[in-house]
């Protein structure tokens, strides 16, 4: 079994050996490692996949992989979709477009629960009383959450390494 892992570790190496030397793009997007740097706060890129060898192998064999081939070692790497941004010393910076993901997603839920809470106590019988009087719902059941204005809780400061 270590004969296979290692057989498939030689072949991602040949593969992926034209990527790795091919200069990345500012504002682009990369399948890979990175890193925070603490005194700095900002991330590093460490290293990157092309998008067609991580969909021909598994998510374990991909993140050995990345490790094998890191500029730096990560103790538990986790692969992130990554924005690289250049800084003038040609340092690779990058932004985890996963975080946003996750803030995002965890937020919507908790709107969808709200909406589901908000339908539940309209349909009420002295709700729909109301509305049936006064043309509108009864106080606390006029607002209707949606996307808009979803992330305003989130808000950037200026002191954020999470800028865009």
């Amino acid at each position: 079994m270590d004969s296979d892992s290692e057989s498939d570790n030689e072949d991602l190496l040949d593969m992926e050996m034209d990527f790795l030397d091919l200069p990345k793009e500012n504002d682009k997007y990369y399948i890979g490692l990175c890193k925070l740097m603490r005194p700095y706060n900002y991330y590093l890129l460490l290293t990157a996949v092309s998008s067609h060898l991580f969909f021909q192998y598994t998510a374990s064999i991909i993140q050995r992989y990345l490790q094998m081939t890191s500029i730096i070692y990560v103790v538990n790497p986790t692969i992130d979709i990554l924005k690289l941004q250049v800084l003038p010393d040609q340092t690779f910076t990058v932004i985890k477009k996963t975080y946003w993901i996750r803030i995002i997603q965890r937020r919507w839920r908790s709107i969808l629960r709200e909406r589901n809470n908000i339908m539940r106590k309209r349909g009420s019988i002295p709700a729909q009383r109301h509305f049936e009087l006064y043309g509108h719902y009864p106080n606390g059941l006029r607002y209707f959450p949606g996307l808009c204005g979803m992330l305003r809780n989130y808000g950037l400061s200026n002191d954020s390494k999470y800028k865009n």
